[in-house]
């Protein structure tokens, strides 16, 4: 590859990798099926059942508006993207820890600590998206972002 770009087939793979653990890992947690089959069997009040993707679609989207200024000021981006990965990723291993500690004796505790690890986990992912783009913007050329976006989705 080019000078520009000295190390494109390791950030390549980083970023490629990154993206196939994370998304298969998130289709073990569909919030189209499984997360509400879970709210589910811990309450029948549907507003809380609807509230999942409400908070994470909003939760991610919203705080990219303030990280996009934030992260424009700064120089180095990736440690921003590794601090929040390492606050926000581990949340589902907190619900998983607490369903393994306290079964569904507490279903309503099981419930908020569920919304609140998942408001942390979107909102984290959500701010350290706009990073993890502009790093990869600077590591993958945009003659091989074609290949970058397919390869992982195979």
């Amino acid at each position: 590859m080019s000078e520009a770009y000295p190390h494109y087939r390791r950030n390549f793979a980083s970023f490629a990798g990154d993206w196939v653990c994370f998304v298969i890992a998130m289709a073990f947690i569909s919030y189209t099926t499984v997360i509400p089959s879970f709210i589910n069997q811990l309450t029948d009040f549907a507003p809380l059942i609807g509230l999942v993707t409400t908070i994470a679609n909003g939760a991610w989207l919203l705080p990219q508006l303030v990280a996009a200024n934030y992260v424009a000021s700064k120089e180095r981006k990736k440690p921003f993207v590794i601090t929040l990965a390492l606050i926000g990723r581990p949340m589902y291993l907190l619900v998983v820890a607490v369903i393994l500690l306290t079964g569904d004796t507490y279903p309503w505790l099981l419930l908020i600590i569920f919304f609140v690890a998942e408001t942390i986990f979107s909102a984290t992912d959500g701010l350290s998206m706009v990073a993890w783009f502009d790093i990869l913007s600077r590591t993958i050329p945009p003659e091989r972002r074609g290949r970058f976006y397919s390869t992982p989705q195979i």
